[in-house]
């Protein structure tokens, strides 16, 4: 051990007498300190947040063996960071109960929400591991006191989760042959064999979540989703976009408004309160009558000129995405993946309508014949493998690590095992 590590030990005595919170050290807390205070892995949840598993119809002996294969990624955590400094991790199994690659429909209830309804169940099991890690702080009331981070917040978390993909677009009731419609993150970069997904610029404005780094760990040779055709994409979107269109305009066209009678006796009202305003200053009655005149509209022209606007920013929109299917056709494209910065954008604007893999979410449907029928619901088929992190240096470096160290080979050769 190095030398300035064994003089700073000597400097931190864990736990108090009188928490089990707090750290006291022989020297003013910074955040050099923090970043080589020794941290703990802790257990939370009692190791397991059950969220459906009677919905499985598992036995205990089916949830252990979710676990089992849990306690394994869990290993490969531990591995590769064994010993955290500046941070407290509480980790947890999950399991619940899913669906992958089912046709649906929806449908609205007498509320007008909609509803999904499968029309052939494909039930599966959804297991994971998930780990948090809670940042030390100094204590402001007393410089030689380190507060843990755990219990408290954070927005430093990974999860490897099984037999899921998630990224369902926040349009309900958009579906591809029946298939909800997903979106799966900009590629950033290989890692070997596998794909780093994730966002880099901010100005992509589509979410997911909030999970900023990801890894599909699927099985050799077979995706778990199929990318969604250019033409089946703009099949899709131009219907969507002017359906929205069209129901800004008869909104619009709907809007209640005053009779004509009534706006000019509040119009005559408004000039007589200005006449009488101004009874000592001639000009510029004059200047403020002429001025209300000059800007008066009544409500029907407004409405009117508000509807001639939005037709002319539906005309706009179907324009862009009429000459995207002209030149994507012309270019023998209609079949390439559709990779968008915005779904089914009905904004005008100068945004294109497909971009590079790096710069675009795909748009993709959930393969329904990459589930295998004949392994036990409790066999992982493919993982998710997420992570997102605060700014704080521990915190970041943990997202460095996931990136750089984590197995994700060792998790492709647990998949139909």
């Amino acid at each position: 051990m190095k030398t300035t590590n064994i003089i700073f030990f000597l400097f931190v005595t864990h736990f108090s007498s009188w928490s089990q919170n707090t750290i006291k050290t022989e020297i003013p807390c910074t955040d050099e300190i923090l970043y080589k205070t020794p941290g703990r892995w802790l257990t939370n949840y009692g190791g397991l947040l059950d969220n459906g598993s009677e919905y499985l119809g598992f036995k205990k002996a089916q949830v252990k063996e979710t676990t089992n294969r849990m306690d394994a990624v869990r290993e490969m955590m531990f591995k590769i960071y064994p010993e955290p400094t500046g941070v407290d991790v509480a980790w947890h199994h999950t399991i619940g109960s899913s669906s992958f690659g089912e046709q649906v429909r929806y449908v609205k209830n007498s509320q007008g929400v909609l509803n999904r309804e499968a029309l052939v169940v494909k039930q599966v099991a959804s297991f994971g591991f998930v780990s948090g890690f809670f940042r030390h702080y100094c204590n402001t009331n007393n410089p030689k006191e380190i507060w843990r981070g755990y219990p408290g917040e954070t927005g430093t978390w990974t999860y490897v989760h099984s037999n899921t993909l998630g990224g369902e677009t926040s349009d309900g009731g958009i579906t591809i042959g029946g298939y909800p419609v997903c979106l799966r993150q900009p590629l950033i970069e290989k890692l070997g064999d596998f794909e780093l997904l994730g966002i880099v610029d901010a100005t992509l404005k589509i979410s997911t979540g909030g999970i900023t780094r990801s890894v599909i760990v699927h099985r050799k040779g077979m995706l778990p989703y199929i990318p969604v055709t250019r033409k089946q994409y703009l099949d899709k979107c131009i219907p969507i976009v002017t359906a929205f269109w069209d129901e800004s305009i008869k909104a619009t066209e709907d809007m209640p408004v005053r009779s004509l009678g009534e706006q000019e006796a509040e119009k005559k009202t408004t000039i007589a309160k200005m006449e009488k305003d101004y009874a000592w200053n001639p000009s510029g009655m004059k200047a403020a009558i002429d001025n209300y005149l000059a800007g008066y509209r009544t409500e029907q022209e407004v409405r009117d000129e508000q509807v001639k606007k939005i037709r002319l920013d539906k005309e706009e929109v179907l324009k862009q995405y009429q000459g995207e299917l002209e030149k994507t056709t012309k270019e023998g494209l209609l079949d390439a993946p559709a990779i968008v910065p915005f779904f089914c954008n009905r904004i005008p604007g100068d945004s294109p309508i497909f971009v590079d893999e790096k710069d675009g979410w795909m748009v993709v449907i959930q393969n329904p014949d990459y589930m295998r029928k004949d392994l036990p619901k409790y066999v992982p088929q493919l993982f998710v493998v997420s992570w997102r992190w605060n700014g704080w240096k521990p915190q970041a470096d943990i997202a460095k690590l996931i990136e750089e160290k984590f197995p994700f080979d060792r998790l492709q050769a647990m998949i139909d095992k």
